[in-house]
């Protein structure tokens, strides 16, 4: 579990199986109450960091979400600086991040962080336009 400080709240970001990532977010905004844990926490967002198949070196970032109450916190840019960092300390080379186009909070965070545009394709699926973003790390 890693915490962070947000303003006058604290996210928990933990890993749990299958490469899936939880975000918390402290209800009470008192950091006296936090200090002495009495603190309750509520599931704000999550994302996935799976290693690509067939490459020890290469990791896909998706399926970032962030409830509605708790955007424009600053909580999606938190998860992107997390995952880059998160990336360093498992000694991954590349960064691979597919993102829905109806997601453009998510496109500029990844273009402030220097993800490059790699691609775009029609999910068949979804029928959602995706793009794929890359960073070298």
């Amino acid at each position: 579990m890693t915490e962070i400080r947000l303003d006058n709240r604290t996210l928990n970001i933990v890993h749990h199986e299958n490469g899936e990532y939880k975000i918390y977010i402290s209800k009470e905004k008192n950091w006296w109450k936090e200090l002495f844990g009495k603190t309750e926490y509520i599931e704000c967002g999550s994302f996935y960091l799976i290693q690509f198949p067939g490459c020890s070196g290469s990791v896909v970032f998706c399926k970032a979400f962030v409830e509605e109450p708790y955007r424009n916190l600053k909580i999606g840019t938190i998860m992107v600086e997390y995952l880059i960092d998160e990336c360093r300390r498992l000694n991954y080379s590349n960064i691979m991040a597919t993102v829905n186009n109806e997601t453009p909070r998510m496109h500029r965070i990844l273009q402030k962080k220097e993800f490059t545009n790699s691609n775009e394709f029609n999910n068949k699926k979804t029928h959602n336009l995706v793009t794929v973003y890359k960073k070298n790390i």
